[in-house]
């Protein structure tokens, strides 16, 4: 028995690398004969890009590039998106709706650059499409008190356990939620526990964004603006430029074309195969109905992670990786199955951490 899946682990993978290859000599060939499309489709994207709010005036800048990768998430899975992102942080104290309401016009919606415009335009918007591409489109019904919400979670004179469970189930509700139609893709909720014994003393925030409008790094921005608390009092160091050596730099152009087309197929290949499953894919409830398609733990203190790589000498990513690995497989066990049964798959992780050199926009970098 374990001969036979051995080999057919083996075939699988043949099989795979061998797709691969075909799909690397395929795109090789066809990058070159791609320049004369590509070069009036990026022509058209720019006279769009000017155009477009002329004939709509209703319409707001261009999705960038990378926003654009997650737009379709947006306006065609609105009842099932993939790519929501969750952002959760605990008060020290309590915050009311109305507080959290004034904070976030004043500070965030209100905010401007130094040119008078709104620094966050986007949040007053929703994707649309023109011309075959993304824009954004302002709402003409906007209202604050659709974005910022309060829910409170009740758990009764007689619970036992801490805050950390239900409001992480709380952020598996929020990863799987819809988003309404024609409306700017994202909130922020105030949410307090409430054990009935006593009333409430700390609050919890949940920014709620979809990808298509900022990714985490940059989402520390609305963080930063809600706390008022800028990126210059924050004492962290601003991360080294990697300095490579020039053959290095030349190898890296030299080799990009080739490279290129090998990661593309790779991805094509593998998005495709009915053999192998991409590990950033997330897949929708209404195809698999598993209990550990999201995973959500209370908060881990950078500096804990630091003591742990300096008392081993090891990497911080080392570190944070073998938390995943151990954490996944005592769930699996807890869940019914085994170590030989039930396999972590790697995945990717994202840390949000304050750092001075942020960017000061919603966009995303990464």
């Amino acid at each position: 028995m374990a001969y036979c899946t051995l080999l057919g682990n083996l075939l699988r993978f043949l099989f795979t690398q061998i797709c691969i290859v075909l799909v690397t000599l395929i795109n090789l060939v066809s990058l070159p004969l791609l320049t004369p499309v590509l070069v009036p489709v990026l022509i058209y994207r720019y006279v769009l890009n000017k155009i477009g709010p002329i004939l709509r005036p209703q319409l707001g800048a261009m999705v960038t590039s990378r926003g654009a990768i997650f737009s379709g998430d947006a306006l065609f899975e609105r009842k099932r998106p993939k790519v929501n992102i969750v952002i959760q942080c605990r008060l020290n104290g309590r915050l009311d709706i109305d507080q959290a309401n004034k904070i976030a016009e004043e500070r965030i919606l209100s905010a401007r650059r130094d040119d008078g415009s709104l620094m966050y335009p986007e949040l007053r918007q929703f994707p649309t499409t023109l011309g075959g591409f993304y824009f954004w489109e302002w709402d003409p019904t906007f209202d604050i008190w659709n974005h910022v919400k309060h829910h409170r979670i009740e758990l009764g004179p007689d619970y036992c356990g801490d805050e950390d469970e239900p409001l992480a189930k709380f952020h598996e509700q929020l990863l799987q939620a819809e988003w309404p139609e024609r409306k700017p893709i994202w909130e922020i909720w105030v949410v307090d526990v409430d054990k009935g014994s006593s009333s409430p003393t700390r609050t919890t925030i949940f920014v709620k964004t979809h990808h298509s409008l900022t990714d985490g790094y940059s989402l520390l921005s609305l963080f930063s603006k809600f706390a008022d608390v800028p990126y210059s009092s924050l004492e962290n160091p601003i991360p080294a430029p990697v300095s490579r050596p020039l053959w290095k730099r030349v190898a890296f152009l030299t080799t990009f074309p080739l490279r290129t087309a090998y990661e593309l197929s790779c991805v094509t290949v593998q998005r495709y195969s009915p053999f192998v499953s991409l590990p950033f894919l997330v897949p929708s409830k209404h195809q698999h109905q598993s209990p550990m398609r999201y995973i959500c733990t209370k908060p881990i203190s950078v500096d804990k992670v630091k003591a742990i790589k300096n008392h081993f000498r090891v990497t911080f990513t080392s570190v944070v990786n073998a938390a995943l690995a151990g954490a996944t497989r005592e769930l699996m066990i807890s869940k019914g199955g085994t170590t030989a049964s039930h396999k972590a798959r790697v995945r990717h992780v994202f840390f949000t951490h304050f750092l001075k050199n942020c960017t000061k926009k919603i966009s995303n970098l990464t």
